[in-house]
């Protein structure tokens, strides 16, 4: 997973390869980075 703000969104979306997921930082709903890492554990 990769988390970016507005300013990189579509950039990121046009040079990762596939396989990544995309989150956009800062939206409703989105999941933060620091949620994320507790999911995981």
């Amino acid at each position: 997973m990769v988390w970016t703000d507005g300013r990189y969104f579509i950039q990121a979306q046009t040079e990762l390869e596939p396989g990544w997921k995309l989150m956009k930082d800062g939206i409703p709903n989105a999941i933060s980075t620091t949620d994320w890492n507790i999911c995981i554990k």
